[in-house]
């Protein structure tokens, strides 16, 4: 059953087979090895005897003694805590769900329009129906009054981690310097220039454009941050909302539109994209002497980029004179 790769599971519980004396605890050392890394799926191993040594705990493989009151109870409650076996189930749902739909009401409905245009080949069905489905996923949630569009995330929910390409930066990367920890940038340089073309070893980018992240408290202040603890709950949400809402508020500081919200990740803490502080780096350098953290995902990545071009593409001209207008007041 295990090694039916078509079955899916929620979550595993596993007694540690002894078979052959040679072998001694290589059937559940194999089982775990399988899993980890290869599918969505956690596990509970239990055994009246020691802990085989190969075999490492971790926060999705729980070791429990059988002789233990209650042990491998606990070890299950332990890991139903996670909420990972219930994400498990509820993407398998979903995803016949959400995919379902797609399939019967606009493939369906459209199928022979598709077909006509030549938009339809047998090689690209998979990715098509893939990208439909992860953005339904991403973008919808189900509540009540029935199935409605995602209004408010959590700050985690800004980044994919980790980077989707590790042979490659993208836009919205989140690097950190090698030396400096407190050196966190976020790269601004266009997809288009830091893919790899076909036939080209490097990306047409020699430089990348970052823009620096700094602590949101060396930019708030603590009279600021003080200011907001002590308001009511209804007061203090609503300031918050106008110093993360992309591009921060006036209220955040001067120019408004300078500062970009960046939440906490990691042992990252939260910052601010500083779009005053910018820096053009050489792509081997950056390769060098930066770690790459994660990567902002869409429309956030989009959004920065967006806020960041429109800050540089506001125009000042003088201010009108009042006097030479007074007659506007006529």
């Amino acid at each position: 059953m295990l090694s039916d790769k078509s079955r899916r599971y929620d979550l595993i519980l596993s007694d540690t087979y002894r078979g052959e004396q040679s072998r001694g605890d290589a059937a559940v050392l194999d089982m775990v090895n399988d899993f980890r890394g290869n599918r969505f799926c956690p596990l509970v191993v239990f055994s009246a005897s020691a802990r085989p040594a190969e075999l490492q705990p971790s926060a999705f493989v729980i070791w429990a003694e059988k002789a233990e009151d209650r042990g491998i109870e606990k070890a299950i409650e332990q890991m139903l805590a996670t909420g990972i076996p219930q994400a498990a189930r509820h993407l398998h749902d979903e995803l016949d769900r959400l995919a379902g739909s797609y399939l019967w009401e606009f493939l369906e409905e459209n199928w022979e329009q598709l077909k006509a245009g030549g938009h339809i080949r047998s090689e690209m069905m998979g990715r098509l129906v893939r990208r439909r489905a992860a953005l339904q996923l991403a973008e919808l949630v189900a509540t009540e009054a029935g199935v409605q569009q995602v209004s408010e995330v959590h700050g985690l929910e800004f980044y994919i981690y980790p980077p989707l390409n590790l042979t490659q930066y993208s836009l919205g990367e989140i690097v950190r310097s090698r030396k400096n920890k407190n050196d966190v940038r976020v790269i601004l340089t266009p997809h288009c220039y830091l893919a790899l073309h076909p036939g080209q070893p490097v990306p047409r980018a020699e430089f990348i454009q970052t823009v620096k992240a700094v602590p949101v408290k060396s930019v708030l202040g603590e009279e600021k941050i003080g200011n907001a603890k002590a308001a009511l709950s209804q007061q203090r949400d609503k300031k918050l909302k106008s110093w993360v809402t992309p591009p921060s508020g006036q209220d955040v500081g001067k120019p408004e539109g300078r500062y970009w919200y960046l939440p906490s990740f990691l042992d990252i803490p939260h910052m601010y994209c500083d779009f005053m502080q910018t820096e053009s780096l050489p792509y081997k350098l950056a390769r060098e002497e930066f770690d790459s953290v994660c990567v902002l995902s869409p429309p956030y990545a989009e959004s920065l980029q967006a806020c960041y071009g429109a800050f540089y593409g506001a125009v000042g001209i003088p201010n009108v004179r009042p006097a030479s207008i007074v007659g506007f007041l006529d």
